[in-house]
């Protein structure tokens, strides 16, 4: 019998089923991240915890309604969850509401998965072990009736639906959940379920149990010796595999060169080397009629995708200069724009009113007060400034990659270079 885990209190594996996308086709993906360990972030934040805290609503509901949890322990539970709702999203107790509501899809489905069955098996929160080197995983459900393994994963988040098809993580829980059930039950077909309740994506795929394990041997474990391998000591070893599902969530991504080199190619890949070096000497002198149809297409079809490799390798240079790891010749990072912001309250309010400006000078339509720069510009010599001096906030822009001396390694020691630029 599983052991059932607790919210919140799931380890997590070298070889992770989340990101078995990653390390099934991108073998040397592991010595990229090794190389750069401060990369590797911890990657908890609002939406991890807010998923946390939805999957326990879950498992509360449904383990009361299930007769696994008295009432007694039920309120208790649900008492802290509110708490814990509140401190995250305010209002706990309504939001503790909405959860249980969107929890009910995967209730749902469970009951029409065990209708008729008396005798179906169902656990909750169940560590499941795919018996693959450094895998292991937290299924959110497993059901079994009959023959048939019903593995079901929750996801609260409101992004990109999931498909189970082929879906390497429900694939390696429904590995896990085999090889915890098969002796007791007879298992010969494998049905993996996605219940995404904020956006009404509720899917199921079937594999047969054989087929299953097939696809561990065959791609699963080769994967997994090829980390084991990097384990060992040889970071040699690996194939780069960069693409879109592969690198979403590497930690490497930034600074990975295969990555690179891949949107490039997708981008600039028609492109003979001389239009690509001509392109970027003389972007500005160019027009649209230089270019080709299918140049201009794939450019702008790959434009989004070039922009967010960018943003991510200026988020690591600014990142690593601020640690002062990090020198690059002719690159200096510097202070972004300040800006003035007014903060709005009701003292504020009260004190413009008293120096003799009507509301209507100093309120927007939406009841929001205007900025400090529409107010002196409306007012001019009228505004008296020491009104509105002790509201007044500086706030600095994020730090900004800029050209430097190419004959130097500017961002080495970022402290100097923010230090000494003034606001």
């Amino acid at each position: 019998m599983s052991k059932e885990t607790k919210p919140g209190e799931r380890a997590h594996a070298k070889l992770s089923p989340s990101s078995s996308s990653r390390w099934l086709s991108c073998t040397a993906s592991h010595a990229e991240i090794e190389k750069h360990p401060e990369l590797v972030k911890d990657t908890a934040g609002f939406a991890a915890e807010e998923g946390t805290l939805a999957h326990a609503v879950l498992e509360n509901e449904h383990l009361l309604l299930l007769g696994k949890r008295t009432k007694a322990e039920y309120d208790k539970e649900r008492k802290v969850l509110i708490a814990l709702l509140n401190d995250l999203l305010d209002e706990g107790a309504k939001t503790y509401a909405t959860m249980a509501g969107y929890a009910q899809q995967q209730i749902d489905l469970i009951d029409s998965l065990t209708e008729g069955d008396k005798g179906a098996f169902i656990a909750l929160e169940v560590r499941v072990d795919p018996k693959i080197p450094h895998c292991f995983g937290t299924s959110d459900a497993v059901v079994i009736t009959g023959t048939d393994l019903h593995v079901v994963d929750y996801k609260y988040g409101m992004g990109i639906p999931v498909s189970p098809v082929e879906n390497s993580q429900l694939m390696l829980y429904g590995l896990g959940a085999l090889e915890e059930y098969d002796l007791v039950y007879d298992i010969e077909t494998v049905h993996l379920h996605i219940v995404q309740p904020r956006i009404d994506n509720v899917r199921s795929w079937s594999i047969s149990a054989d087929n299953l394990r097939t696809w561990r041997e065959e791609v699963a474990l080769p994967a997994a010796k090829v980390f084991e391998s990097f384990l060992d000591g040889d970071d040699g070893i690996g194939e780069y595999d960069p693409g879109e599902k592969q690198c979403q969530w590497c930690p490497a991504k930034p600074i990975c060169p295969a990555r690179a080199q891949h949107i490039l190619d997708e981008a600039f890949g028609e492109f003979e080397s001389s239009d690509f070096e001509n392109i970027v000497e003389n972007v500005t002198a160019l027009t649209v009629e230089e270019l080709t149809p299918e140049q201009i297409a794939r450019v702008v079809l790959n434009r989004t995708k070039v922009e967010a490799w960018m943003k991510q390798l200026e988020a690591y240079v600014i990142d690593q200069a601020k640690a002062g790891n990090l020198q690059l010749p002719g690159v200096k990072v510097v202070k972004g724009s300040s800006r003035r912001v007014l903060n709005d309250t009701p003292e504020l309010r009260a004190l413009l009113l008293e120096g003799g400006y009507e509301e209507k000078d100093f309120v927007r339509v939406k009841e929001s007060l205007i900025t400090l720069s529409q107010m002196e510009k409306l007012l001019g010599e009228k505004l008296d400034k020491s009104i509105v001096q002790n509201y007044v906030e500086v706030k600095e822009g994020p730090p900004k990659v800029k050209p430097g001396d190419p004959s130097e390694s500017n961002v080495a020691d970022i402290s100097d270079v923010l230090d000494g630029v003034e606001l």
